[in-house]
């Protein structure tokens, strides 16, 4: 009975663990999902959204191939979509039910009322006369996304990343649902024709590790009860003889034994080898230990025995501050940190080359509004004057401060705060990115440099970002249209000015450079030979305001100063004693007089209407831009 016993143990055991290291092998599902798609039309742009990526939980897969050079770029969907505008693309959906992509093309309808763009001034290069307000003809209107940028998409500072391949490109993403991914090649040739997107697939089998142990431990029950059944056996095998009692026979003593020589060892017994104990040893080491190493992953078991839960389903996890501003309803930060990083550099990289080469074109790839003016004037100067100064150099990184703008909308804005830790002595640079539109790189705006020694104002962190405030907004102590005129009239006429009170005079070192004590020692050295006049004026550039956690604003504007020198005899010559200004005019002398325009740009914080604080003066740059012969 214990044979019997023990062979169906055996049996059950064997039934057992086959079912279990089935579950691992031969009945396992594929450890991946993968779909494809051709893109079909031949548009040049495909869009995968991340709705899409997301069909499927885990690290999203996505392998692409085509003839040349393949570009993938992703990005928040809503900047993807406003990117391409009113271009054609295939957009790659999966589908549940078949497990496969598909492509299908989209032809957006032109917005009419796209994002407009507000009408920048430039920099009031060439006023006809001392009390003469910018050109108004000299604004650079922003143009439609379709006519100001080329359709390549690579090197566009929408991009949270991009890559390219030839042929082929792999990428391993884990991507959430607000991004998406762009497909390209030069933006002019058809996108790529062949995609796949691969997920991994959780092959959890809870009942394996179950049924291999249960396995287990009918192998050892089977494996006890052949042992007792063997040691039974030999206990009751052979059967006694009748009146076997042990005495010895009778007839008295011992019969003698001959003895016979034999071999050396003949007569020695051999020790037999017991099999229940070589079963014992072997079934154990050599069974026991594989099939545990097959069970006792924690996906072999289910979750109410300690095994490891089924996959979520649920899109990646965010951060408490992502959450916080979705559940706001509040628009997003137009950068991310680590895309700010990219654009620093090539802001860097592009000013380093322009400066160095003196490049008109290059310089207005990155800079536009004062800070181009005052590159392009610098340009100018030292063409002639070899020994003028090369303007401050933007480093790729040491950034302190980014606060970008939160909004969804354009143009957009960013402000940083910058320094050249390499370089001794480095001034500490302020500057204000713009960019005009989806297809439009940053822009330097603004670039000063921080001449306060006040502590900045704090600022949202850069998760977060800031709203930028309408010039006419009246929540601050001046709007910040008016900051520009009131800070010349200051500049101008010092303590004596209606606005005087209104701006921080402590630490105000512009105020000692370029205000009325500087102006009358100016005429007093040109004496009675000349006559010299000076206009200070808001210059043609739209402030710039974003908001502070205090409820003031960082206002960057743009000021222009102009100088006008006579001899006050018309039969007299007028020495230009400037290098800078005799650059730009061509000439040493003038029987007329000169007209010289100097572009400020300036920095402030406006405090909170009611606070009872002054504007304080954070940063400042001043530039000669132009010089003229008067009429």
């Amino acid at each position: 009975m214990r044979f019997v016993s023990a062979i169906v143990a055996f049996v059950v055991a064997a039934v057992l663990i086959g079912l279990g290291v089935a579950q691992q092998t031969i009945f396992a599902a594929p450890d991946s999902l993968t779909a494809r798609a051709t893109v079909s039309g031949e548009p040049r742009f495909a869009l995968v959204d991340g709705k899409t990526l997301n069909s499927n939980p885990g690290l999203q897969t996505m392998r692409v191939t085509g003839s040349g050079t393949i570009f993938a770029a992703y990005a928040r969907t809503e900047d993807v979509t406003a990117w391409l505008g009113d271009t054609p693309y295939a957009r790659l959906t999966f589908s549940p039910e078949t497990r496969e992509l598909s492509s299908s093309l989209v032809e957006p309808e032109e917005d009419a009322t796209a994002t407009p763009a507000p009408g920048e001034t430039a920099a009031a290069t060439d006023a006809p006369d001392a009390a003469a307000t910018p050109d108004p003809a000299a604004t650079e209107p922003a143009q439609p996304a379709a006519e100001q940028a080329a359709p390549n998409p690579a090197g566009s500072d929408l991009w949270l990343s991009e890559r390219t391949g030839n042929g082929e490109l792999r990428m391993d993403t884990r991507l959430p649902d607000t991004v998406s991914v762009l497909l390209a090649t030069d933006g002019t040739a058809p996108a790529p024709d062949e995609v796949s997107l691969t997920w991994p697939v959780e092959n959890r089998t809870p009942w394996a590790g179950p049924l291999i142990v249960g396995g287990i431990v009918f192998a050892v029950v089977g494996l006890i009860l052949y042992l007792l059944g063997l040691n039974h056996l030999r206990k009751t095998r052979g059967p006694r003889r009748r009146g076997d009692s042990g005495k010895p026979p009778r007839g008295g003593g011992r019969r003698a034994t001959p003895v016979t020589a034999s071999p050396a060892g003949a007569g020695e017994a051999k020790p037999r080898r017991s099999l229940g104990r070589s079963m014992t040893a072997a079934v154990p080491v050599v069974l026991v230990p594989g099939l545990l190493l097959s069970g006792c992953s924690a996906e072999a078991w289910p979750e109410f025995l300690g095994g490891a839960p089924a996959p979520s389903t649920a899109p990646s996890p965010r951060s408490t501050l992502e959450e916080a501003i979705e559940n706001e309803d509040a628009p997003n930060p137009v950068v991310s940190e680590r895309q700010l990083e990219v654009i620093m550099t090539r802001i860097a990289e592009t000013s380093t080359q322009a400066d160095a080469a003196m490049d008109e074109s290059l310089v207005r790839s990155r800079f536009s509004g004062p800070a181009m003016e005052q590159r392009l004037a610098n340009y100018k100067i030292r063409a002639k004057k070899a020994d003028e100064p090369v303007p401050v150099a933007i480093p790729a990184d040491g950034t302190i401060l980014a606060l970008p703008q939160a909004t969804d909308t354009w143009p957009r804005t960013i402000y940083t705060i910058v320094q050249n830790e390499a370089v001794e002595g480095a001034p500490t640079q302020a500057l204000f990115l713009v960019q005009e539109n989806p297809r439009a790189n940053y822009t330097v705006r603004y670039a000063t440099n921080i001449v306060s020694s006040e502590p900045l104002p704090e600022v949202a962190p850069a998760g977060i970002g800031a709203a930028r405030l309408e010039p006419d907004v009246k929540l601050l102590t001046m709007q910040p249209a008016d900051v520009a005129a009131a800070y010349a009239d200051v500049l101008a006429k010092g303590d004596a000015s209606e606005f005087a009170e209104a701006f921080q005079k402590e630490g105000d070192t512009v105020r000692d450079q370029f205000g009325p004590a500087v102006q009358d020692k100016a005429r007093a050295d040109l004496g009675p030979t000349g006559t010299i006049e000076f206009t200070k004026l808001a210059g043609g550039a739209e402030p710039i305001a974003l908001a502070t956690i205090d409820a003031g604003a960082i206002v960057a504007v743009n000021i222009n100063e102009v100088e006008v020198t006579k001899p006050t005899d018309p039969r007299a010559s007028l020495k230009v004693n400037g290098g800078a200004t005799a650059a730009l005019l061509g000439l040493g002398e003038t029987k007329k007089g000169v007209q010289s325009v100097y572009d400020d740009q300036a920095l402030f914080y406006v405090p909170p209407v009611n606070s009872g604080q002054k504007i304080v003066l954070l940063g400042f740059d001043q530039q000669l831009v132009s010089a003229k012969e008067l009429p």
